[in-house]
């Protein structure tokens, strides 16, 4: 009795095992051909094969003699494909690996030839199955570093470098700022915004975190220079209005009268920074102002209107090396200081001189000469006042900083320093320092 009870209870969960194996066996026919053997879940379940046949094998020999032979031939059937989940280990207590089981293949658990031929060859199939592990993780390393070099070169697509720029301000953007990264960088963080100076509107293109992008707006109300009545400089209408623009900044002040006088109209603009000075180079192009590339169009016969942008910084000497200190986030305040080459924010570029500049005029007059170059005036103003050039600037406008009552006089010269502002220190705290402040000039008209 006891022993029909036995038998009872072991086919029971013998069929209970094969449906859970056949379950296990559909789902192992789904994995695709091409899956890599050690990265599949069927082949730990074929490594678990090979424990399985061992195993029923053993419950042959202890299965009782008088067990009948129908149960017998139920359990081979359902030890094709009983699959317990442990991990088979050989003789050694290693692991045994072996080559991946098709569901097509039958295993009889009494085969022990066959059980031998595995496991002899399961130190071979250890080594394939490392070979393909390292070929799979070296293929998924090669898979994550060419998406990698995708989005960076879809990144600089999505920028479309050469779309934004004609041709001759990449070249100045190559040589400026050397690689395509560093240019996409510079146009990535850029923005463009609507400014309104002297009442002409412009589009400007400059450094998003800029703190230009609001005091252009607000200077642009109440610094006009008068450029409504630049025209009044000349002594005929028809005749070319010349201008000097010294720290150009973005363009707006170049452009705003560009707009005004765009037939007669005749700029030299310089800017020492050079991120600064291609973005103003680009306002240039965005807003439609020509540009004069030889200086044989500013002859007197000549009457091409236009602007010669240089990336130059104002001194009493022609060619030297001067050194700025440049702000990117307030490029409005970057000034000339002591900073050596390789510090952070130095910037060092060639002098031009007032001479040099007022002579691409020849001897004609100069109906403004605009100086706002954060400490530059220091010797450019002065360069200014020297007789053979004085005479034949009709208005200055801009901003001088921190000047000594020396300078204020020198600028008090034209229109009684109307168009000229001055930053200085507060005297209610010395510590702060005040801008848009009139300067000292004596109560009888100037120049």
């Amino acid at each position: 009795m006891a022993l029909v009870m036995m038998a009872t209870l072991f086919f029971s969960i013998l069929q209970m095992a094969a449906q859970a194996a056949s379950i296990s066996e559909n789902s192992c026919s789904e994995v695709p051909a091409e899956a890599d053997a050690e990265q599949s879940g069927c082949l730990m379940q074929t490594k678990h094969q090979i424990f399985n046949e061992k195993a029923v094998d053993d419950t042959h020999k202890k299965a009782p003699k008088s067990k009948p032979q129908k149960k017998d031939e139920e359990v081979d059937e359902s030890d094709k494909k009983t699959r317990p989940h442990k991990v088979a280990k050989d003789k050694h207590g290693k692991k045994e690996h072996g080559k991946k089981h098709s569901p097509s293949q039958d295993f009889d658990g009494d085969d022990h030839h066959a059980n031998e031929d595995k496991k002899k060859k399961s130190k071979k199939g250890s080594k394939n199955g490392k070979a393909k592990a390292a070929s799979f993780f070296q293929r998924l390393a090669n898979v994550r570093k060419g998406l990698r070099t995708k989005g960076l070169q879809k990144k600089q697509r999505g920028i479309n470098v050469h779309e934004m720029l004609p041709d001759e301000l990449f070249d100045l953007a190559e040589k400026l700022f050397v690689t395509q990264e560093a240019i996409a960088e510079v146009i990535d963080n850029s923005v463009l915004v609507d400014v309104t100076h002297a009442g002409v509107n412009m589009s400007i293109r400059m450094s998003k975190d800029d703190d230009a992008v609001k005091r252009l707006g607000e200077e642009g109300t109440w610094s006009s220079y008068d450029l409504e009545t630049l025209g009044d400089e000349a002594a005929d209408t028809k005749d070319m209005l010349n201008m000097l623009d010294i720290g150009g900044n973005y363009g707006v002040i170049t452009i705003a009268a560009m707009k005004k006088y765009a037939k007669r109209l005749r700029v030299i603009t310089i800017e020492p920074a050079p991120k600064t000075f291609f973005f103003l180079k680009w306002n240039l192009h965005i807003n439609g102002i020509p540009e004069i590339h030889h200086k044989d169009s500013l002859d007197e016969d000549q009457h091409v209107p236009g602007v010669i942008a240089l990336n130059r910084g104002s001194a009493d000497v022609e060619g030297q090396d001067l050194h700025f200190c440049f702000y990117k986030e307030s490029s409005m305040n970057s000034k000339v200081c002591d900073c050596k080459r390789g510090d952070d924010g130095c910037v060092i570029v060639p002098s031009i001189t007032i001479d040099n500049m007022a002579g691409m005029f020849g001897i004609q007059p100069i109906a403004m000469v605009k100086m706002d170059c954060e400490g530059c005036e220091f010797k450019s103003l002065p360069a200014l006042a020297q007789a053979h050039v004085a005479h034949r600037v009709r208005r200055l406008a801009g901003e001088l900083h921190l000047p000594d009552q020396n300078l204020e006089d020198i600028a008090c010269r034209w229109n009684n320093g109307r168009l000229m502002s001055k930053c200085q220190r507060s005297k209610a705290n010395q510590e702060n320092i005040e801008c848009a402040v009139e300067l000292d000039c004596p109560k009888s008209p100037g120049k």
